[in-house]
């Protein structure tokens, strides 16, 4: 030992050996042992957010409307509005109209309408000849039966005479002289009550 002592290799192991010493003071081998903290995966979706499919951006128009509500076309016609007025007036004990009711021919526009032949011609050689063989001349029928509510019953003499007046720009008074008749027999059904009271509209 005492021969060992002082030579160059003994030197160079106790040098090695204070590096190893200052290293395990500076902590970086304990820091190197020390455990580390583990990544935790994120639990926020990265994908973007997605509107939900069953909440719907209302429109400019649907904003206006409330639930259920359905939009109805304004007019300026005096006679409309008045068939318009009926047609909300009859009361419910009248039947709702079908395909097999006469109001119901007035439910197919397009089989009335010709948008190449001018307004007067449209009258002459359609609507009035349509108009006579459908309601008879002057009161010649009797049109209280045939008065019935619904789409394909009063509300579709409105909806004709709507767009012929206000669309193809045929008089309303035309209209007045034809359906005067069928306008007086609804009037009165807009009083009928539960007492069954038979109208004459002769």
């Amino acid at each position: 030992m005492k021969n060992h002592r002082g030579t160059k290799i003994c030197k160079d192991t106790r040098a090695k050996r204070d590096r190893d010493s200052k290293k395990m003071k500076d902590g970086s081998l304990l820091s190197f042992m020390r455990p580390r903290s583990m990544a935790v995966p994120s639990t926020v979706n990265a994908r973007p957010v997605q509107q939900d499919p069953h909440i719907e951006t209302p429109s400019a128009s649907s904003s206006q409307l409330g639930p259920g509500e359905k939009e109805k076309t304004r007019t300026k016609s005096a006679f409309v509005q008045e068939l318009q007025r009926i047609s909300m007036a009859l009361p419910t004990m009248i039947p709702e109209a079908t395909g097999t009711d006469l109001l119901s021919q007035f439910a197919d526009l397009l089989q009335h309408d010709n948008p190449d032949i001018s307004v007067d011609d449209l009258w002459e050689e359609v609507l009035n000849p349509f108009l006579k063989t459908t309601l008879g001349w002057n009161a010649e029928i009797d049109l209280e039966v045939v008065i019935r509510r619904g789409r394909l019953g009063f509300d579709a003499v409105v909806d004709f005479v709507a767009h012929f007046v206000e669309t193809r720009g045929v008089e309303e008074a035309l209209f007045e002289g034809k359906l005067g008749h069928l306008t007086e027999c609804a009037k009165k059904k807009m009083s009928l009550s539960t007492s069954h009271v038979t109208w004459n509209c002769g």
